[in-house]
């Protein structure tokens, strides 16, 4: 029976979980390399790291261009480089002429969290989720605690464990941990240029709080 109650439970989750992210796109957009433009409808815009996606957009690249996108219903993420188009779906891209240079699924979990890391609109705003007012000091240390344990599990040069601690502390409004997290991720890459995007990124959503 508990076991029913928890299958339910993850089902009504997920369900809650898809329902969000449709409001904003299938798939976002983690990092980006060289010249990357999106089709959605009739307009071209060049893509920006940390911004949605919508079904039937289509992205076209420029030789050495890369992309990353994880996408919501799935937790899948992908990875993708060269020159050529890629159609996003549901819960996964088509791609025409590109190399698929990884596939990785997330837990639901982690990926619903990456996904509350401040977003930029079509007209290059901050989005930020909603936060909660007081943190709890027991979902901190979880917070924390999972970090650690991504982050020893994940590679290197892998910032996913970054941004779900980011995003955690974020939603909880913990700016000092916050401002000591995104200090450490410039000490530690002081040279990735995704970790420069997340870092202004976040600079900025901190603005915009105050």
């Amino acid at each position: 029976m508990l076991r029913k109650w928890r299958a339910a439970f993850l089902l009504l989750w997920l369900v809650l979980f898809r329902l969000v992210c449709a409001a904003e796109g299938v798939a976002l957009v983690m990092a980006t390399e060289g010249d990357i433009v999106r089709q959605t409808g009739g307009e071209q815009v060049q893509l920006p790291a940390f911004s949605w996606v919508q079904r039937g957009d289509v992205l076209f690249f420029s030789q050495g261009s890369k992309v990353r996108l994880l996408y919501a219903a799935s937790a899948r993420q992908e990875v993708w480089g060269g020159a050529g188009s890629l159609k996003v779906e549901d819960t996964m891209s088509r791609a025409n002429g590109l190399e698929r240079l990884q596939v990785k699924s997330l837990t639901l979990p982690v990926a619903a969290q990456i996904m509350k890391t401040p977003t930029l609109d079509t007209q290059g705003k901050i989005v930020v989720a909603r936060v909660r007012s007081i943190p709890a000091l027991d979902a901190v240390e979880r917070l924390e605690s999972e970090y650690r344990r991504l982050r020893m599990e994940a590679a290197l040069d892998d910032l996913n464990p970054q941004l779900f601690l980011l995003a955690g502390l974020l939603e909880m409004r913990d700016v000092a941990r916050l401002e000591q997290a995104l200090a450490d991720l410039q000490v530690s890459y002081p040279d990735n240029m995704e970790a420069k995007v997340i870092v202004a990124l976040y600079q900025k959503a901190l603005r915009n709080m105050r």
